[in-house]
């Protein structure tokens, strides 16, 4: 597991937005994957930078691990916790299985990068990332969300931390951000479904990352319930929502298809090559980030 240039953005972000690291614990011993300059640039960009011996330490000091970079953050003590102690993480277990009681309530960061999409028992180990958070201190998760299908077991959408992190659970998400996999691609806020009455969705055709800070505002037993997907549920409860009205509008029994409407009636006549192009620049001026419910930020500022 790794901390990237991006991850790093979000940490500093993350930090100067409030986030404590005075007791933090990595799922999974995280190392420092990045360049010397791709540092550099990041400190700066955060007004930590001092020299460049500085950041030379910060990628050398505990074999290239995050530790030392934690510390300059704030964190007094550090764990990390693992299947194993293949990369020297001082806490192992199997988070498959539900985490011991001393474990609970622990630490004022739990540093989530990387780890969720490998372990097969989903619920269980969200349930312990979230459950490991004092109150009033932080979970942030890097995860995969499109087109890097055999990474891991799964990757995620916006709906599910929506659906999981919230009041219901003692938690509220912050922030949550999305970017293409690229040290200098755009980074988007990412809205809940729940609110813009549509699933946020996304159809692009390079790796993907999902950033979430999410805050533990009372305890309670989290999933006690388990969720359910947004729109599903407006439907159940009788509240309109896009997918509803298209629903409604499909389903109409006294609705009558006319072949002639022009986009039919094109289909008919015109040879499967023109369709074909046709089709390939309507896929190309497509956006991919629906402003809808993608607001470009700027890491550096927010």
């Amino acid at each position: 597991m790794g901390l990237d240039t991006n991850g790093i953005k979000f940490l500093l972000s993350s930090h100067r937005n409030g986030v404590s690291l005075r007791r933090t614990l990595m799922v999974g011993r995280q190392i420092l994957n990045l360049d010397f300059h791709e540092f550099k640039r990041n400190l700066k960009g955060f007004s930590l930078y001092k020299s460049d011996d500085q950041v030379e330490n910060l990628l050398t000091v505990d074999g290239g691990y995050a530790e030392g970079f934690l510390k300059t953050l704030g964190a007094e003590t550090i764990d990390s916790l693992d299947y194993s102690n293949y990369e020297g993480a001082n806490l192992l277990h199997d988070m498959n299985l539900v985490i011991p009681d001393g474990l609970k309530r622990k630490y004022d960061l739990v540093l989530e990068s990387g780890s969720l999409e490998h372990i097969f028992n989903f619920p269980v180990s969200m349930a312990n990332c979230m459950e490991m958070v004092t109150e009033g201190g932080h979970l942030l998760i890097i995860t995969p969300v499109n087109n890097i299908m055999g990474h891991g077991f799964y990757q995620f959408s916006p709906e599910v931390f929506y659906r999981v992190l919230n009041n219901r659970n003692g938690f509220e998400i912050e922030q949550m951000l999305i970017f293409e996999y690229s040290p200098d691609e755009k980074w988007y806020s990412v809205d809940d479904p729940k609110l813009v009455k549509q699933r946020v969705e996304l159809m692009n055709s390079s790796a993907t990352y999902l950033c979430v800070r999410a805050k533990r505002i009372k305890v309670v037993d989290v999933l006690t319930q388990f969720p359910q997907q947004s729109d599903y549920e407006d439907a159940w409860e009788g509240r309109e929502n896009y997918y509803s009205r298209l629903a409604q509008d499909r389903d109409t029994i006294d609705k009558e298809i006319d072949p002639f409407v022009p986009k039919r009636l094109i289909k008919r006549v015109l040879p499967k090559f023109f369709l074909d192009v046709y089709r390939a620049y309507i896929q190309a001026r497509k956006v991919k980030f629906n402003p809808r419910f993608y607001k470009e930020i700027d890491i550096w500022k927010i």
